[in-house]
């Protein structure tokens, strides 16, 4: 990626981040569309830590919010982005180990559910899609597909956002 569209990018998630700690309850919506809730406007939820310590360096995602007992994690996208799934998996990763630690849960991670927001147009390599998938291969041969639920704003209507 170029510097210019890194920037330009950085300038997406700056100002989604913002809109998303300043108004979280924006989020819900989204996250009834998505996942398929039924969350009212008023539900109590938890703003939850986007920043984590990896070994590598510090992981920033751009939103993740507790409802119940439910973690949603939602990146805002403006351009198509090859790397996007590897991303989330990391991005989720932190946010399931952060949550098994501190919760002192026994060998056990619970991932959240996440969903990639893309602001401009169809996707060009992701058209029909509603998700991006990786393939796991595991030890001992065993493989899994992780998955993220991904949204193309173009798909709705001006009437259908508000």
């Amino acid at each position: 990626m170029t510097e210019e569209v890194k920037k330009h990018n950085t300038i997406y998630d700056d100002v989604f981040r913002t809109m998303v700690q300043k108004m979280p309850e924006l989020l819900i919506p989204v996250i009834n569309e998505v996942f398929h809730t039924d969350y009212t406007q008023d539900c109590v939820y938890e703003q939850l830590r986007n920043e984590h310590q990896e070994v590598f360096g510090k992981v920033v995602s751009d939103s993740i919010i507790k409802i119940e007992n439910h973690i949603y994690h939602i990146e805002c996208q403006s351009l198509d982005d090859s790397t996007m799934a590897f991303r989330m998996m990391e991005y989720d990763f932190a946010i399931a180990l952060e949550d098994a630690l501190l919760e002192a849960k026994e060998q056990e991670m619970c991932f959240p559910d996440s969903c990639v927001l893309y602001l401009r147009g169809k996707c060009n390599n992701r058209k029909k899609k509603r998700n991006l998938q990786i393939k796991i291969r595991l030890p001992g041969g065993e493989e899994l597909w992780y998955k993220t639920r991904m949204i193309n704003v173009q798909d709705y209507s001006i009437e259908e956002i508000f």
